[in-house]
C-alpha cells in the first residue's frame, strides 16, 4: 500500500460463501454430458489437504459430503498481471474454505483493480465476481461481500501477515508408507512442510529405495525410463518409478536428487516415493527442504 503505516503483506482468507440451488434464471449449475468433476475432485486429497492456519491438519477442509449438482466453487483474484488462487474443496452450495492468500501490498498500487472472481472447477465458469480497490481489498477486518453475480454472499477476512525468516527443514521419506499413509499423518519424520504462496522452496534429497527389496535400488532420481511405470502414481505416470516427487496445491512436482519451485498457493508440500505398491519396498530418503519468503 502507500502509506508506510501499511504492512508489506497480508493475508487474506475467503471463509465460506453461500449459493443457491439453482442459477438464477432457474437453470441447473451444469448442462449438458460434459462433466469434469471427477477428474478434478479425485486428485483433492492430494492436491488440496490442509492448510498452515489449521495446525496442519491434514483433509478437514475438504467436503464430506459433495453434491453432485452443485458447482465446485472456489477463488481467485486478479491484480495486475498477478493472479492468487485457492484449491476448490468439492461440490458445495456452502463451501468453507480454510486456504489462505498472501498479497504483497506494496507490489501494487492502492488504488489499482482488484478482480475477485468466484469459479467453478466443474466446468470453469465464472459464478461471480466484484471489482474493489486494492486498499478496499486489504483493509483488515471481516466483511461479506453480497450480489457476487450466482453466489448471494462471500466472506472474507483479511489481517497483516506478520514477516518470515526463511527455514530449513530435514525429513526422511519412507519407501514403505505411502501417499495415503501420509495424509493420515503417519510418521513423525514424515510430517508435511508448510509454505505460502510466493514462497521458494528448494529441495535436495539423498539415500536409496528398494522398490522390489532386496535389489534393486535407486536413488532419488529413480529407477529406468519406463520401468515399473505401471505402479506409478496417476499424477506421475510419466515420472520415473520410485523417484522422489511431490505435491503441492494445484501443483505436481517431480524433484529427483534436487529442486527449485515456487509455490502458487499456499498449503502443504507432501514428499513422498512414486511408487502406489509400498508393502516390498525397503529404504528412503533423506530430505533437506529450504522455504524462502517471497520479499
Amino acid at each position: 500500500m502507500d502509506s508506510g503505516r501499511d504492512a508489506a503483506w497480508y493475508e487474506v482468507r475467503f471463509k465460506e460463501a453461500a449459493l443457491p440451488a439453482r442459477r438464477a434464471s432457474g437453470a441447473a449449475w451444469h448442462v449438458g454430458e460434459v462433466d469434469h468433476a471427477s477428474t478434478i475432485l479425485g486428485g483433492l486429497i492430494g492436491l488440496a489437504v490442509g492448510y498452515p492456519d489449521l495446525g496442519f491438519t491434514i483433509g478437514s477442509a475438504l467436503v464430506q459430503d459433495a453434491a453432485p449438482e452443485a458447482p465446485a466453487p472456489f477463488v481467485v483474484i486478479k491484480i495486475d498481471d498477478e493472479t492468487y488462487s485457492i484449491s476448490p474443496i468439492g461440490q458445495t452450495l456452502a463451501p468453507r474454505w480454510h486456504q489462505p492468500i498472501a498479497i504483497p501490498a506494496r507490489r501494487h498500487r492502492a488504488d489499482a483493480v482488484a478482480l475477485i472472481q468466484v469459479l467453478d472447477a466443474v466446468d470453469r465458469g465464472v459464478l461471480g465476481q466484484q471489482q474493489l480497490a486494492v486498499r478496499e481489498l486489504l483493509a483488515p477486518g471481516s466483511r461479506t461481500l453480497t450480489n457476487v453475480g450466482e453466489v448471494a454472499s462471500l466472506d472474507i477476512e483479511v489481517r497483516p501477515h506478520a514477516r518470515r525468516q526463511a527455514r530449513t527443514v530435514d525429513a526422511y521419506v519412507d519407501a514403505r508408507r505411502s501417499l495415503a499413509t501420509l495424509t493420515n499423518q503417519a510418521g513423525r519424520r514424515w510430517a508435511a512442510v508448510p509454505v505460502w504462496n510466493g514462497d521458494r522452496i528448494s529441495i535436495v534429497a539423498r539415500g536409496r529405495v528398494c522398490p522390489s527389496r532386496p535389489a534393486p535400488c535407486y536413488g532419488p532420481d529413480g529407477a529406468e525410463p519406463d520401468r515399473w511405470r505401471s505402479y506409478n502414481y496417476p499424477a506421475f505416470a510419466s515420472a520415473r518409478h520410485a523417484s522422489l516427487v511431490a505435491i503441492l496445491p494445484g501443483q505436481p512436482l517431480t524433484i529427483g536428487r534436487t529442486a527449485s519451485v515456487v509455490a502458487k498457493q499456499s498449503g502443504l508440500l507432501l514428499l513422498f516415493v512414486n511408487d502406489t505398491d509400498v508393502d516390498n519396498n525397503d529404504g528412503g530418503f533423506e530430505v533437506q527442504v529450504t522455504v524462502s519468503p517471497a520479499e
